[in-house]
C-alpha cells in the first residue's frame, strides 16, 4: 500500500515541484517493508507534456506508520 498525503505543489513557468508525504507498507520477496518518507518530485513541460526530471525520497526521522 502506498499513501500520499499533504501534497505541495509550486509553478515556476515550466517547472513544477511537487513534494508529497508518502507512507509504504508492503512486501518485497516476502520480507515485510515499511516507512514514511518526503518525497520531492521536479516535473519540466516539454513539447505540451509534462515529465518528470527527478525524484528524491528522505525518510523521515522517528515516524512510525
Amino acid at each position: 500500500m502506498v499513501r500520499l498525503q499533504d501534497p505541495y505543489i509550486r509553478l515556476y513557468g515550466d517547472t513544477a515541484i511537487v513534494l508529497v508525504r508518502e507512507e509504504l507498507k508492503g512486501a518485497s520477496q516476502g520480507n515485510p517493508i515499511q516507512g514514511q518518507y518526503r518525497v520531492t518530485m521536479v516535473f519540466v513541460r516539454q513539447q505540451g507534456r509534462w515529465l518528470l526530471a527527478s525524484m528524491q525520497f528522505s525518510p523521515i526521522a522517528g515516524a512510525h506508520p
